[in-house]
């Protein structure tokens, strides 16, 4: 027996007045807060030149959230780099498995900055903290 569920979502579009190019898509649930589903973004900002997606953001019933993915990713247009990568779990900044937080070079992807956060008390993320220096 196959089970199955539906939801309703509403999409807002925000469109620039003299060139009609889609500058924002966001989406909502039924109760009015953001959401996009398990894994797919509640807002896609995009370059208004180019038209590609520069921003992703999934959140889940009002909460940042992204299962096995970035909650938010930030894309270079020219190169198509993810630029920035943050992840969370329930609106809490949180990765076990790598850092939380990724700032990459536009033109060659190298990882320019890593910050380490896990969540552990409530809604508050707790910056990880970093190895001790060698003496």
């Amino acid at each position: 027996m196959r089970r199955t569920y539906t939801e309703t979502f509403q999409i807002e579009i925000e469109r620039d007045l003299q060139t009609d190019q889609v500058i924002t898509k966001t989406c909502r649930d039924e109760n009015g807060k953001l959401h996009g589903g398990v894994n797919m973004p509640a807002i896609i900002e995009y370059d208004p030149v180019s038209g590609k997606p520069v921003k992703l953001e999934r959140w889940f019933h009002g909460r940042r959230h992204g299962l096995h993915v970035p909650a938010v990713e930030v894309i270079d247009p020219d190169t198509d780099v993810i630029i920035g990568e943050e992840w969370f779990d329930s609106g809490n900044r949180h990765r076990i498995d790598g850092p939380a937080y990724i700032v990459r070079d536009a033109k060659t992807g190298a990882v320019r900055r890593t910050e380490n956060y896990v969540h552990e008390h409530g809604d508050q993320s707790i910056p990880k903290a970093p190895p001790p220096k060698p003496t």
